[in-house]
């Protein structure tokens, strides 16, 4: 898997991590605040290339980004010239690379900032810091490497009692071609490489895991491990409808979006949608204008790029 760092996360310092989040720390918090930038810098420059993707040990702050609209929309735009107009499936996919590029930080700083506009991530430390004691708490910041991957091959697998019953295409709305036809490899190489290096591995008998599959090297990698819980997404599953399949009463399954969904941008976050029709307006002006209005209202001065 990818190198990681863990940096430990006390409840007096996550407490004050989760008021950073509504811009209401004292001078003492600012300075706990101060020394874990300081300990996540040092994690990052441990690595060769000086970045990291950043997360707690249950939760990622991946939202923060859609509150980074310059950042993001310098990425999206780049990612978007190698999409043919009218590709809408191509599209999403320039979503997801362009939010995942966006995560990438090089500084404690950054980092920080990551949290401080993560709603995610405030939700849930108030959730799990609610009437707990500083013995009872256990919490790390996840620094791990930056790696260059295709977002798009991500794939969730589930295991109970140690057997992979059911991977999943970890995105729910997005079609890829070439996951559709390579479907058989990309099972064969996730299950192989599951019972050969992970099941043997990981003392657990029940959790979820994440993969990233490189058709051109034919390599997999872990990209995380995550507890066995109906908090996290079941993906193209459902907890509640497919609960035999993933509990193995069932036959393994795995599944991707054989198709196209129709109007899958629709599917797609509000913010991150609008910024694809910034620089792809649709043929249907008044949609356009109606959106154009609400995308100035989000994003102000950057909708210039529209005219």
């Amino acid at each position: 898997t990818f190198k990681t760092v863990f940096v430990p996360l006390p409840l007096k310092t996550t407490l004050a991590l989760l008021n950073h989040h509504g811009k209401r720390t004292t001078d003492e918090e600012k300075k706990i605040l101060n020394v874990l930038s300081s300990n996540i810098d040092k994690a990052i420059h441990s690595f060769k290339n000086k970045a990291a993707f950043i997360r707690l040990s249950t939760i990622s702050p991946k939202d923060a980004v859609k509150q980074m609209h310059t950042k993001l929309m310098t990425i999206l735009e780049d990612e978007l010239e190698s999409v043919p107009k009218g590709d809408e499936p191509g599209e999403i996919v320039a979503i997801n690379r362009a939010v995942y590029k966006a995560c990438k930080v090089n500084s404690g700083y950054e980092a920080l900032e990551l949290f401080r506009l993560s709603d995610r991530v405030a939700k849930h430390l108030k959730h799990r810091t609610d009437g707990v004691s500083e013995d009872k708490w256990n919490m790390n910041i996840v620094v791990r490497e930056w790696n260059e991957i295709l977002p798009e091959f991500e794939f969730r697998a589930y295991v109970k009692d140690k057997k992979m019953s059911a991977l999943s295409h970890y995105y729910k709305s997005l079609y890829v071609k070439e996951i559709v036809t390579c479907k058989d490899e990309i099972e064969d190489m996730i299950t192989k490489y599951f019972s050969s290096k992970i099941v043997g591995l990981v003392p657990l008998k029940d959790y979820i895991i994440d993969f990233v599959v490189d058709l051109k090297t034919k390599s997999v990698r872990v990209i995380e491990l995550n507890p066995w819980s109906e908090a996290s997404s079941a993906c193209l599953f459902s907890w509640e409808d497919d609960e035999d399949v993933l509990f193995g009463k069932k036959p393994f399954e795995f599944r991707v979006m054989k198709n196209p969904k129709k109007d899958a941008l629709e599917y797609i976050s509000t913010p991150l949608r609008y910024m694809v029709y910034i620089f792809r307006p649709r043929d249907d002006a008044g949609r356009v204008k109606k959106l154009v209005d609400l995308t100035q209202n989000l994003f102000g001065k950057i909708t210039k790029k529209l005219t």
